[in-house]
């Protein structure tokens, strides 16, 4: 290269320079393409990957164990449960049933999915709360099986001092280790049957009794110890007895001993009228247990329709109605259950029947802190209306000393009570025809409050079980699960009603079809006693196998699987990123 005299070698090296810059520039950005390229494969990769876990996860979400450290492979991946060994038991006092001896109880597991390829590489982590039922418990439909469920107690709300004092051990806990059902009762013309891991063993029932009479449990709990009551009664007697849980599960014989000591209720001077000690024919409606005490045992409220005729101003005779309210109580001095007149209300233009009365008992805590009840019956100057009141509100046994209201129905199903908090508001909800209606309630406050109505146009209701945190409609044509807001979450279509539904959780590994998921089981209670009675050896006893097979006959229904991701607190709780 030629150099004119004017030309200097500082424009070479400038030159130099540049050409360098853009040289280097080009590589970079060549270099953070590529660098760009293989991140955003990476991504990609990734994204993949957490989609694969993800949609495995959510698809199977009902058939994986939460609870127990497992593993299992699909094709190109292995996916991991680990579980903390350590697990809390919990109550949930929200959305959940609230009557007596109906709480469940949960444990709660932490637990990490996690999801490999075939070099056990990570490709997917999640964090899990998921919550199990400590024990399944069944419902009461009709008079012919009774389940037997040992009551579920939040101690963390057992607080009195006398009440800890009187219901729990030394240490301040429960030293029989049984919960839910462990059992049932079956009723037969002349003895009830029971049955339970122990065995079966029958009980003679009281002959003065009619076919139609009734049973009813109650439990008591002294020094950490379940004692199980039974009550039976017509219209027209009630006999009382009781037994241990411990004798119950492990002596069949004293348990015989023991429930074949009926006492028969009696009056006092001011309490039935009576004959020969008998409650007069055709007067007794409702019995229900209930703690008007905290550290005793429980009481019998019972509800009784009197026919009385009365002189008016123009002395002329009026039939008046009169429904009457009994405590029974035992009273150790003479040692037999006696019933003391309570309260009562008088009807002039409404008819008392047991279908238009309903009494329900709350509790709110499940602790048994139970000593109030909710009285539904006809309001007196409106056939459209029904009252609504408690009972021993103030510990004075009356009625209405705090709720004294009425609702908008004439005829309605069985009513429920769910908790709205841990302290003293809950949800009412009855049914009619077709609709459901839902109030607030508070204890202590007169009215119920915040009114809800939902009507299911062209279905007809059969019944309304609150559970596992939602209320479930059953229609003639659907199942309809909402939550107290009254939106719907789920609908499951079903092909007529559902009969005596039992609200379950698969709790036994050996039941691989069931296990760790939440079903509908028609006639649940039945299957269930079918499957005990083949398990028990037969003794050639003609009456128990004819009961075995009829048993087995009513049991043939098939379950109806719920999503776990819909029964808060039940379930998957929660699912979120490490």
């Amino acid at each position: 290269m030629r150099l004119y005299k004017d030309q200097k070698g500082s424009v070479l090296v400038m030159a130099l320079i540049f050409s360098f810059i853009v040289m280097a520039t080009i590589a970079a950005l060549l270099y953070s393409a590529k660098i760009g390229l293989l991140t955003t494969r990476s991504i990609v990769k990734q994204e993949t990957k957490e989609f694969f876990g993800e949609t495995y996860l959510n698809q199977n979400i009902n058939n994986i164990d939460f609870t127990t450290t497992n593993e299992h492979s699909v094709v190109g991946h292995i996916y991991k449960v680990e579980v903390d060994e350590s697990k809390t038991e919990s109550f949930f006092h929200e959305n959940n049933n609230a009557e007596l001896y109906q709480s469940e109880e949960y444990y709660s597991y932490l637990s990490l999915f996690k999801g490999y390829d075939l070099k056990d590489e990570l490709e997917f982590s999640r964090k899990i709360i998921f919550n199990k039922l400590v024990a399944n418990s069944y419902l009461k439909y009709d008079e012919e099986y009774t389940p037997i469920n040992v009551p579920l107690l939040s101690l963390a709300n057992i607080t009195d001092p006398n009440e800890i004092k009187y219901r729990l051990n030394d240490d301040k806990k429960i030293d029989d280790e049984e919960k839910g059902y462990i059992g049932y009762i079956k009723k037969n013309k002349d003895t009830l049957s029971f049955n339970t891991s122990s065995g079966s063993n029958d009980i003679i029932v009281p002959k003065d009794l009619s076919e139609k009479y009734k049973v009813l449990l109650g439990w008591n709990l002294e020094d950490g110890r379940w004692y199980i009551f039974i009550a039976l009664y017509d219209s027209e007697k009630i006999f009382i007895t009781s037994t241990s849980l411990r004798n119950l599960m492990d002596d069949p014989l004293e348990t015989t001993t023991d429930l074949e000591k009926w006492e028969q209720v009696i009056s006092d001077p001011d309490g039935f009228e009576k004959v020969k000690n008998r409650i007069l024919k055709d007067n007794i409606l409702q019995a229900v247990w209930y703690y008007d005490q905290p550290d005793e045992a429980p009481s019998l409220l019972v509800s009784r329709k009197n026919e009385k005729t009365k002189m008016g101003s123009s002395k002329k005779s009026k039939s008046v109605s009169e429904l009457e309210f009994y405590n029974v109580k035992y009273d150790t001095r003479k040692q037999k259950y006696e019933a003391n007149f309570s309260d009562s209300l008088s009807f002039r233009n409404r008819e008392i029947k047991e279908e238009s009365t309903y009494m329900l008992v709350p509790d709110l805590q499940a602790n048994l802190n139970a000593s109030t009840v909710i009285l539904f019956y006809p309001y007196d100057t409106s056939p459209e209306l029904t009252s609504v009141s408690d009972f021993n509100y103030s510990g004075d046994y009356k009625i209405g000393r705090g709720l004294s209201t009425y609702i908008a129905a004439k005829e309605f199903g069985k009513p429920s009570m769910v908790s709205k908090n841990q302290a003293n508001q809950g949800y009412i909800t009855v049914y009619d025809k077709d609709t459901v209606h839902q109030y607030e309630y508070t204890t202590g406050v007169a009215n119920l409050k915040d009114k809800k109505d939902k009507t299911y146009f062209g279905e007809k209701i059969s019944m309304v079980v609150p559970k596992f945190g939602y209320n479930f409609v059953f229609t003639n044509k659907k199942i309809h699960q909402n939550d107290f807001k009254l939106n719907e979450i789920r609908a499951i279509d079903v092909e007529g009603d559902v009969s005596a539904p039992q609200f379950l959780m698969g709790l036994d590994k050996g039941d691989s079809a069931n296990y760790g998921k939440v079903y509908i089981s028609p006639n649940g209670l039945k299957q269930k006693a079918a499957a005990t009675l083949e398990e028990q050896p037969s003794d050639g006893d003609d009456k128990a196998s004819e009961n075995k097979k009829e048993d087995k006959k009513d049991g043939s229904f098939g379950n109806i699987y719920l999503d776990i991701r819909d029964l808060y607190p039940l379930g998957v709780v929660r699912i979120f990123s490490n």
